[in-house]
């Protein structure tokens, strides 16, 4: 099981890093994944080559929780975000948990899956996306 937590301060308030995080429809700020379809209000679906990943949102909370469960051939898993005003812009923090399907996936995912890398770039993209050039860690 890979388990990793980024916590990150955005001076952009809290709505507008809400929208940003759950307009599943506008996905083009994220880098690393080729295509991604609303299939409901609750679920979609992300292409990164030639796997798709399936979500199901399991929390939305506005501006406090987004979570969901997500599914692909190699993993199970689950993602939650959580948003706080912190003075004019929001905290954040994204935790997300893996579980391996094959024992062998399991033993080299360290090496060839680095969810902290992974965060670290979610959050840099959502910084540009917001028009942020830095910021700083709190927590």
């Amino acid at each position: 099981m890979l388990h990793t937590q980024i916590s990150a301060f955005l001076s952009s308030p809290p709505e507008a890093v809400w929208q940003a995080v759950t307009d599943n429809s506008d996905y083009a700020w994220r880098s690393g994944i080729d295509e991604l379809r609303v299939l409901s209000d609750t679920t979609f679906v992300e292409r990164s080559g030639r796997l798709e990943t399936y979500f199901t949102i399991t929390h939305f909370e506005p501006c406090r929780l987004y979570a969901f469960d997500m599914q692909n051939s190699r993993f199970s898993g689950r993602w939650t975000g959580t948003f706080s005003a912190y003075g004019t812009g929001t905290q954040v923090v994204f935790t997300e948990t893996l579980q391996f399907k094959n024992p062998v996936l399991r033993a080299v995912a360290f090496c060839f899956m680095p969810l902290h890398k992974m965060q670290r770039a979610y959050v840099q993209d959502l910084r540009k996306k917001l028009g942020e050039t830095g910021g700083q860690r709190r927590g």
